[in-house]
């Protein structure tokens, strides 16, 4: 699967560039299949309305003690998932990387797809990590990971927008609360979904230094104009 073509042709879809059958056409041949292609759309695309419980494995994540990492020719870093509480006095979980030597580090939040916390978006973390940032990724689904878009898509459907931003806004809080983040702002970015997701922070976030959404659900002229990043 060709991600960078992927993507490129949900943007065009996105802005008004395509129409949805020919993003269909072209995305189910580069996928190899019309179902493939929809869910890819769909992963991009706004959820509204009530939603089946969603019935999918999922890992109980676990806080520990951050490890050192040798980034591939590149500087050490130190990984660790971590807690911190959400405005309802329950606990959220990110997995965290940030440069393993003293010093106070530009910090960046890290939207997952909507596959959920999975290798690709740690490997994403661990990369801003190797060029001197403190960066974030919270756990949106709690747990649940998934490989297969069906189950993917469940996941996306049950999962409540304002909550998700909330819960981004209370790892924002995390950052801003340790000590080797240089403040008063972080950035933020996310893939897909998690571009959709990063827009909806940048509307409600004061904290933001800049906000760098790859794709998902574009806002509206209005919207644009009241994004605080």
């Amino acid at each position: 699967m060709d991600r960078v073509y992927t993507m490129e042709l949900v943007r065009s879809f996105q802005v008004g560039e395509m129409s949805r059958r020919e993003f269909l056409t072209k995305a189910g041949a580069a996928l190899g299949s019309f179902a493939a292609a929809s869910t890819v759309l769909a992963a991009c695309t706004p959820v509204t309305g009530p939603t089946e419980p969603v019935v999918v494995a999922t890992l109980e994540p676990v806080a520990a003690e951050p490890t050192l990492t040798a980034t591939p020719d590149g500087p050490s870093i130190l990984t660790q998932m971590v807690e911190y509480p959400d405005g309802n006095g329950d606990t959220l979980m990110a997995y965290v990387a940030r440069p393993a030597g003293d010093g106070v580090y530009p910090a960046v939040v890290v939207i997952q797809e909507w596959w959920g916390l999975n290798d690709h978006i740690k490997d994403v973390t661990n990369r801003f990590a190797a060029e001197g940032f403190v960066a974030l990724a919270p756990d949106l689904y709690h747990g649940a990971v998934t490989s297969e878009p069906n189950e993917a898509r469940k996941l996306v459907m049950e999962m409540d927008q304002d909550t998700a931003v909330a819960e981004i806004r209370s790892g924002v809080d995390y950052l801003l609360a340790q000590e080797y983040v240089a403040g008063p702002t972080v950035g933020i970015t996310g893939f897909c979904m998690g571009g959709g997701l990063t827009l909806q922070v940048a509307l409600v976030e004061d904290r933001l230094g800049a906000a760098v959404p790859w794709y998902g659900s574009p806002l509206s002229a209005q919207q644009a104009a009241t994004v605080k990043a």
